[in-house]
């Protein structure tokens, strides 16, 4: 499976490459996706929600929107 966001300007020749998943729930997918586009891909400065496009392995797309929760903590020292 792959990924990629239009809004971004981005094409299917600049999606990213997720980890072979056993589930196809796109659902699930597009978290992954989120998650892999935070931590990786600098998706922490980027306003949510997202709409990623995911890429099957037979090229079919489908557009899922994620949006982050953010609950920040403090703590004084």
């Amino acid at each position: 499976m792959k990924y990629y966001i239009k809004d971004q300007g981005m094409t299917v020749k600049d999606a990213f490459t997720l980890p072979s998943k056993l589930s196809y729930d796109m659902d699930s997918v597009a978290e992954e996706a989120a998650e892999h586009f935070h931590d990786r891909h600098g998706g922490w400065e980027c306003d949510w929600p997202i709409t990623f496009t995911i890429v099957d392995d037979d090229g079919h797309e489908t557009d899922v929107t994620v949006d982050r929760e953010y609950s920040p903590t403090f703590h004084a020292i």
